[in-house]
């Protein structure tokens, strides 16, 4: 069932692997090593409002080749070099921190913990990009020099 922010999608191994680490944090099991990696999960890799706006921009200029989305999209499947986020930075944000997504137009879906006790919003992450919009975003955005990179 969609409900606008939030989509229902096909389980990945990195969406099984947040949610065994989620599940071993909850049950008390976890070690240093866990909780440190669930420290990263919870700050997503989101377009800041600079990103969204390149990618109007760039939507704008490919006369009509691609889209704002399509872009924006591509973008949050790279890593952004001067944040210093990664795609892994994380990924899910607790349904009860929920104000803390600012990238309301990015793919999120509704999850469950494994104990069942807690709810967790989920970024999806396109799995490719196409080459060609991957060389687009590069040449316009500082070329050897971009902020962004994928490697598919």
């Amino acid at each position: 069932m969609s409900t606008g922010l939030l989509e229902e999608v096909p389980e990945s191994a990195a969406k099984k692997r947040a949610l065994r680490l989620v599940h071993r944090v909850l049950r008390g099991d976890a070690g240093q090593g866990a909780l440190s990696g669930l420290a990263g999960y919870l700050f997503n890799r989101q377009l800041h409002p600079d990103e969204k706006a390149e990618a109007e921009k760039l939507a704008s200029e490919s006369g009509g080749r691609y889209t704002a989305a399509q872009i924006e999209d591509a973008m949050r499947a790279s890593p952004n070099a001067a944040l210093g986020e990664s795609t892994q930075t994380g990924f899910l944000v607790n349904v009860n921190d929920s104000a803390n997504i600012y990238d309301v137009n990015a793919p999120w879906s509704l999850q469950t913990s494994p104990n069942g006790q807690d709810q967790f919003l989920m970024q999806q992450l396109p799995s490719n990009v196409s080459p060609d919009l991957a060389n687009y975003i590069l040449s316009n955005t500082g070329g050897a020099y971009s902020l962004y990179s994928w490697s598919n």
